[in-house]
């Protein structure tokens, strides 16, 4: 181990380690050029370090579906309001174009809120 005191230190060194590539680099490209102690620990960062990359991508693509589904809802919801109101059927493809247009303005007006509350904080 060398000028390490722990296998603990080595551990939160590459855990420190801010370039993702870099472990993933060491723990395939560059395995053999450390201790075997060291390839174990390399082996473990860059293990827990997929896993938080799948659960972040799979966080973002439902977020993704979320975003996207504004419309739908709305478009939807006013499309049964003027089905169950009894109205025609160029009245309810009419009021389906517009939940889908007011489910836009939702979407574009709560995005502009968290975007003008995370400048907000940014700027504290």
């Amino acid at each position: 181990m060398g000028r390490y005191k722990s296998i603990q230190e080595i551990k939160e060194l590459w855990r420190q380690e801010p370039d993702d590539n870099a472990v993933f680099k060491a723990a395939t490209e560059d395995i053999e050029e450390y201790s075997p102690e060291i390839q174990a620990v390399i082996k473990e960062e860059a293990e827990r370090r997929r896993k938080l990359n799948k659960t972040a991508e799979e966080g973002h693509r439902k977020s993704r579906l979320l975003e996207s589904t504004w419309e739908g809802v709305f478009g939807f919801m006013f499309f049964i309001g003027a089905s169950l109101m009894g109205a025609s059927f160029p009245i309810r493809a009419l009021m389906l174009i517009v939940g889908i247009l007011v489910g836009y303005t939702v979407k574009a007006v709560v995005e502009g809120l968290k975007e003008r509350k995370n400048v907000g904080r940014d700027n504290k």
